[in-house]
């Protein structure tokens, strides 16, 4: 990180935001493994939606994520995907 900073870089960007979005994308490998999987992953850190960083990690996503702007609507949508 420092060697990035030295060459003018930012560390953050460069170095942490990646490791970080490969580390968030693995969990999603974790919960889907076959064609048949199915699941649902919240975040319910604001920052994802807040920061620029935030996009990073939601275009990282193999699935178009949704926002709610209820906790009532989340539920909703959520037990009629695993219902239909």
């Amino acid at each position: 990180m420092e060697a990035i900073e030295q060459r003018g870089g930012n560390s953050f960007y460069q170095f942490s935001v990646p490791a970080a979005i490969l580390r968030f994308r693995q969990g999603f490998g974790r919960l889907i493994r076959t064609k048949s999987d199915r699941g649902v992953v919240i975040i319910l850190d604001n920052r994802a939606l807040r920061f620029r960083y935030g996009s990073l990690f939601l275009e990282s996503l193999p699935v178009i994520p949704k926002v709610f702007n209820t906790p009532r609507e989340m539920l909703n949508a959520i037990e009629k995907w695993f219902f239909r």
